[in-house]
């Protein structure tokens, strides 16, 4: 807390003392704007006086103070009080906001709470003095005349003495019969005549004594002041201006004075209903100047007068009182006041309830419980709690007994408050029971909410300031009912602090959740300012959290409170955050949010003259997906003009292709062109006048109603004026309910200049309030785009504009079909342009009239220029891969003939995503027709793979075959016998091909048809390369030439035809072309492979060899051998099958092992080099990697088994013999215990492989007689 809570506590609970004053004393202090209560107030604080209790002790106040009230003033009626309060929170000054860091979020709060400061003090303030207590009652009166009116002595003692005596249920309350009085002479300080005054106070002196009396001189400057006295008259400044009595006023002035203490943490509260101020605002008191003719020795002698009177006057009072009292309380003390009462005071344990009686109990003002709870107020008004808290526990005793629930419940409070002034003298539980025992006893069985407010006010402070705000803010919270809606809320509110305060553990929802309770009943008691407040402050805890429709209800009534108080920017700012995000709540009450929103926003631009063009929330941007494309032309397919995979790496790969072909040379420094800009890319700010500048935004609709938008289009700033520039409208878009929407929209500048693009214009329709409401009523607004309008663009005179349109591209297309797009190029620019290249991302490709001059195989030259507004047409022409999707990419490059420093190309692209649908496939293999003939058989199987409905049969056109040394010759088998292939049918073909040295295409037709695309499909043949094929593997560190890998080198091709119904169920003719590179023989080649295909849906894929995990895994796939661990990656090589091996030899063999027991077999090797280069041999016999067949011991070579190595030509054949000795019968391997190796001639430092055999050479031997025998 900012201040002593100590201080605070004895600002209420001090010696009341009342003051009479004369009509020409009054007078005297009017000329000061004051009275004389007024005057003494802010001097009615003493400090170390001292007094002795009955024992002779001195006790020593710290800060005495004194209140001082007119005695004659009358009790408020109820209207002004609850005026009074409902005025006191209408706090004109804002307090300031301090910045606080709790559970890890910051909160701005107010610095303190003024609002409930003077609600508070007005609440204590004109609270009525009750018969229960004595702290409030009148110790004595002071008589005020003036030296002019001796008279009126006689007079006002006997106003004082006809108060005391006759009825005690009206004002003035004195605290004894025997009241304390003290007589004030006036004497006007520029009168120098001081007889009149000297003989009045010598007669007042001998007949009430020195110590009862005193002069004051006053008034003592000749001429009033222009400004009051700073410091001491501050007080009454901030008092009320109100209609009431200058009696009333002074009462007043008193406690501001006492209780005008500035804290950080403030309460609220409300005894009673109020008249409501619908506005929420109050009257600013009117500045007076007081003390105008006061000077320092005035205020001097004002401070000798409050001395006097405590010292000589006030004090002595006290201590007879004390004494008295203490006297009667002992020697009264267990004398009860009947048998009854002591009977229950011993055995009875009553506790106050809800339903208990209002007691009916009444004593007589010299009761031993009365006169224990007068002293126990005398103690409490000094300050000295803890002589006051064993008095307030017993008479809290003797009342409980008697069922005084009232007097009880004083009394309890009282204790509570000792025990937290001074936390010793009991514990802080029984403490706490007190405090909650005292409110509820107030509040639920005397039904004086009054009296548990104050109790509230007093004991909570006390536990805030012991940093007990758990117990303090459920002592706020217990006090907040229906009765009052303004008490409620600043007990909330209050409560919601305490909370705040509260660190261990951090309760921030619980602070956010009594703020928004407090901000409904302070919108209840019509105080919009603070519930406005309340809800601000709730929402920086909810904010962020996903508590949609808690976010949602205070964001609402942020608005709705705003409104009332023509906070025009406030309200628009909280209606944006309703409206710009997803929300629960019913469409007819978002439509209202909107409608409201729109009207504030009109009353907002209206109050600035500026109606033109709003600023709205709707629809909402999304920034970071704001795109810009600098000329709409340069993308040729406009549907993907914003696609992300415009922005993919391979784009730049192409572009740096180009370049690269275009001028010779890799560019030095790459800095790759950007499709389109993002709106955080650093965006290249030149633009070409007259080319179409577009911008893509995503517009969001979080609404669950819709939002018609009408004549959307982008704004901008331009310096040569807003008529040169042509952007595009769009007229209507209707935005359903929680939807999002791709808008493009573009413009074109007619000068060269500065352009700017700030955000987009549109016109807005206002949800009406009636269904049936014909008349449309639109605001107009816009929305600005954060980061783009910060880039400047430099509009430059116009150049060279490449404009590319395409007819004829099918998207869905069949696997191997050949494609044609006719492409229109048209230099639409003022300046010719030339060297147009273009790459492409399908290998498999031309352009009509393209040069296959360039080096890149990928990059096509288009060897023409184009002169301004003229066009070319080229045809670009693929084939379908084997990807059942895949990309077709073409990037245009081309150049100015006018030559710029600025622009030195521009680019053009295009991209579209196809697929393609397995139709056909195709299988080859290439074997020798015989050992010594020239001749290749080809296998060739064709397979309809096709499935569906739109489609029957693939008709077969023509087969090709593409070599430098191989023709096809004129037979095919089975001739004549060819038909259309139905689906799931396939077709087997047996080609033969003859050696020869003339490069070129052979082909044979199928039919006698002409075939349009004939020429077509044979650039497609000859671009086939059969480079394609498996490249040098990683394992072979020597690099041994790619002749090596090749028996065969030759391309055949399939051309097939189909007709299919597209999606419009119209015919269409397809040809496609499927192609095989051949370059092993005896190996099969497919196309398209298995792994483009899906084997669930077009063919099923046949079974893998065998992998073997484990510790067997290292062994020979043909013929279970151990390897080596160096020699397992060298079995699938090319270096394995640098030869064709076969053998010949009877396969079965009669011998009698009777007659002779060994049998003897000659076995013809016949080696093959097969591959493009000679070729060194070694024949092994006998080794011990061979591994032997299970008769193994009954075979083995004989003679010249490990023949020295040989060299073989390229094509050459050479036969070996060979001799087996065979032991006994069976069936043997002739393969056992034989290795043949190879290796290239050409690197001689290659070592020795191993050829892989594929014949498996069975010799069978039978014994005739051992048959017989058996």
């Amino acid at each position: 807390m900012a201040y002593d809570d100590n201080n605070f506590v004895r600002s209420i609970f001090c010696p009341h003392v009342a003051v009479l004053c004369s009509d020409k004393a009054q007078e005297m202090c009017r000329k000061n704007n004051l009275s004389f209560c007024e005057l003494l107030n802010p001097f009615a604080r003493l400090d170390d006086v001292s007094f002795k209790d009955p024992s002779g002790s001195t006790i020593t106040v710290a800060h005495l103070r004194i209140a001082f009230s007119n005695m004659n003033s009358p009790p408020l009626p109820v209207t002004k009080e609850r005026s009074r309060l409902q005025d006191s929170v209408n706090v004109t000054t804002d307090p300031c906001n301090i910045t606080v860091h709790i559970g890890g979020r910051e909160l701005i709060i107010p610095e303190n709470t003024p609002w409930f400061t003077k609600w508070r003090t007005t609440f204590l303030q004109i609270q009525n003095v009750s018969d229960h207590e004595y702290t409030r009652h009148f110790l004595g009166c002071i008589m005020v005349i003036s030296s002019s009116d001796e008279e009126q002595v006689t007079k006002l003692t006997q106003q004082v003495q006809q108060s005391i005596l006759p009825n005690q249920n009206q004002s003035p309350k004195w605290f004894h019969t025997t009241v304390l009085r003290y007589y004030v002479v006036l004497h006007d300080g520029l009168d120098p005549d001081l007889s009149t005054s000297n003989k009045i106070i010598e007669t007042l002196q001998s007949t009430y004594g020195h110590s009862s009396c005193h002069l004051l001189r006053l008034n003592s400057c000749k001429g009033p002041k222009t400004e009051s006295t700073k410091g001491i008259w501050d007080y009454l400044n901030n008092s009320f201006n109100s209609d009431d009595s200058t009696e009333t006023h002074d009462q007043s002035g008193e406690f501001e004075k006492n209780l005008n203490i500035d804290g950080s943490l403030m309460h609220p509260l409300s005894p009673q209903e109020y008249s409501k101020n619908l506005n929420g605002e109050s009257k600013k008191d009117s500045q007076k100047v007081y003390g105008a003719y006061l000077d320092e020795n005035d205020y001097n002698n004002i401070r000798e007068l409050t001395k006097h009177f405590v010292s000589r006057s006030l004090i002595p009072y006290i201590e007879s009182q004390i004494q008295s009292l203490s006297e009667s309380v002992t020697n009264k003390k267990g004398v009860s006041r009947s048998l009854l009462s002591a009977t229950k005071r011993w055995f009875s344990t009553n506790k106050p309830t809800a339903a208990t009686l209002p007691p009916t109990v009444v004593y007589n003002s010299d009761s031993p419980e009365l006169q224990t709870r007068r002293l126990a107020d005398l103690y409490m008004i000094l300050g000295a709690w803890s002589l006051a808290f064993p008095l307030y526990q017993s008479a809290k005793r003797d009342f409980s007994a008697d069922n005084a629930w009232l007097l009880y419940s004083g009394a309890v409070e009282m204790a509570a408050v000792c025990a937290l002034m001074c936390p010793g003298i009991c514990d802080i539980k029984k403490t706490i029971e007190y405090a909650n025992e005292s409110v509820l006893t107030y509040l639920n069985t005397c039904r004086a909410p009054q009296f548990a407010t104050r109790a509230t006010l007093l004991l909570c402070e006390l536990l805030v300031s012991r940093e007990m705000y758990g117990e303090a803010a459920k002592m706020f919270i217990q006090m907040t009912n229906e009765d009052s809606d303004l008490r409620s809320a600043l007990l909330l509110e209050q409560a919601a602090y305490a909370f705040l305060k509260s660190q261990k553990p951090p309760m921030l929802r619980k602070y956010a959740f009594h703020m928004v309770l407090a901000g409904h009943r302070y919108s209840k008691a019509s105080q919009r300012k603070q519930s406005l407040s309340c809800y601000q402050q709730a929402y920086q805890v909810f904010e962020g959290t996903h508590w949609t429709l808690a976010e949602d209800h205070i964001q609402t009534a942020i608005g709705r409170q705003a409104t009332f108080l023509k906070h025009i920017k406030q309200a628009s700012e909280a209606y944006s955050k309703l409206l710009a995000r997803a929300s629960s709540q019913p469409p007819e009450q978002q439509s209202a949010i909107l409608r409201d929103y729109l009207n504030i926003k009109l009353e907002y631009a209206a109050e600035k003259n500026d109606s033109s063009i709003i600023n709205l929330a709707l629809p909402l941007i999304d920034q970071k997906k704001i795109k810009i494309l600098l000329n709409a032309d340069s993308i040729i397919t406009k549907e993907h003009c914003f696609d992300e995979d415009l922005l993919d790496p391979r784009w730049y790969k192409m572009e740096e292709d180009l370049i690269t072909e275009a001028r010779g040379i890799p560019p030095l420094i790459f800095k790759p062109t950007f499709a389109f800009h993002g709106s955080n890319d650093t965006i290249k700010n030149v633009l070409y006048e007259n080319e179409l500048v577009q911008v893509q935004m995503l517009l969001s609709n979080p609404l669950n109603i819709s939002l018609c938008i009408e004549n959307l289009s982008l704004t901008y700033a331009f310096d040569e004026g807003k008529i040169l520039v042509e952007p595009q409208v769009l007229d209507e878009l209707l935005l359903a309910p929680s939807s999002t929407t791709q808008v493009i929209l573009g413009l074109k500048t007619r000068s060269i200049g500065i352009l700017s693009i700030t955000g987009i214009q549109f016109s807005l329709i206002i949800p009406s309030v009636m269904s049936d409401d014909t008349v449309k009523r639109v605001i107009n607004g816009w929305q600005c785009f954060e980061t783009l309008s910060s880039i400047k663009f430099n509009i430059q005179p116009p150049t060279s504009l490449l404009k590319v349109d395409f007819v004829g591209n099918q998207v869905n297309t069949l696997i191997g079909e050949m494609n044609v797009i006719q492409l229109t190029l048209e230099n639409s620019g003022p300046i010719p342009l030339h060297k147009i290249f273009v790459s492409t991302s399908i290998e498999d490709s031309f352009f009509s009239e393209s040069n296959h001059s360039c080096k890149n195989k990928k990059v096509r030259s288009l060897p023409f220029q184009m002169l301004p507004n003229s066009k070319n047409t080229v045809e670009f022409c693929f084939n379908s891969p084997d990807m059942e999707s895949f990309t077709l990419d073409l990037l245009f490059y081309y150049e100015s003939q006018l030559e710029t420093k600025k622009l030195e190309y521009r680019l053009c692209r295009a991209s579209w995503i196809m697929t393609a649908k397995p139709c056909v496939r195709i299988s080859a293999s290439a074997l020798l027709a015989n050992q010594n003939s020239e001749t290749l058989n080809l296998k060739t199987t064709v397979h309809n793979l096709y499935k569906g409905n739109d489609m029957e049969q693939v008709k077969l056109k023509q087969v090709l075959l593409y070599s430098s040394e191989w023709t096809l010759s004129k037979k095919i088998y089975p001739q004549g016998s060819l038909q259309d292939l139905d689906q799931q049918q396939s077709c087997h073909l047996f080609l033969q091909a003859c050696r020869i040295n003339a490069n070129g295409i052979s082909k044979i037709n199928f039919d006698n048809e002409q075939f349009a695309q004939s020429d077509m499909c044979e650039k497609f043949v000859c671009m086939t390369k059969s480079s394609k094929e498996t490249k040098m593997p990683k394992f072979d560190r020597h690099k041994v030439q790619s002749k090596v890998m090749k028996c065969i080198d030759l391309v055949l091709a399939i051309l097939w035809q189909v007709v299919i119904k597209d999606h419009s169920n119209q015919l269409r003719i397809i040809c496609g072309i499927h192609r095989v590179s051949l370059t092993k023989l005896n190996a099969s080649v497919a196309w398209p492979e298995f792994g483009c295909l899906d084997s669930s849906k077009y063919i099923t894929k046949p079974i893998n060899r065998l992998k073997i995990f484990g510790p067997d895994r290292n062994i020979h796939p043909f013929d279970g051998t151990p390897l080596l661990n160096d020699t397992i990656g060298l079995l699938e090589s090319p270096m394995n099958r640098l030869l064709i091996v076969a053998f010949s030899h009877p396969s079965t063999i009669t011998h009698s092992f009777v007659d002779k027991k060994m049998c003897i077999v000659s076995v013809l090797i016949i080696l093959k080099n097969c591959v493009e280069h000679e070729v060194e041999v070694k024949i092994e016999t006998d080794t011990a990697s061979s591994k032997s067949d299970i008769d193994n011991q009954h075979f083995c070579w004989i003679g010249m088994t490990n023949p020295k190595p040989f060299f073989l030509p390229v094509l050459a054949t050479r036969t070996i013999r060979l001799y087996a000795a065979v032991a006994s019968q069976g069936c043997y391997k002739t393969t056992s215990k034989l290795d043949i190796l190879a290796r290239p001639h050409v690197s001689t430092q290659h070592a020795f492989l191993t050829q892989i055999i594929s014949s498996s050479s069975l010799l069978v031997i039978k014994d005739p007689k051992s048959e017989v025998t058996s």
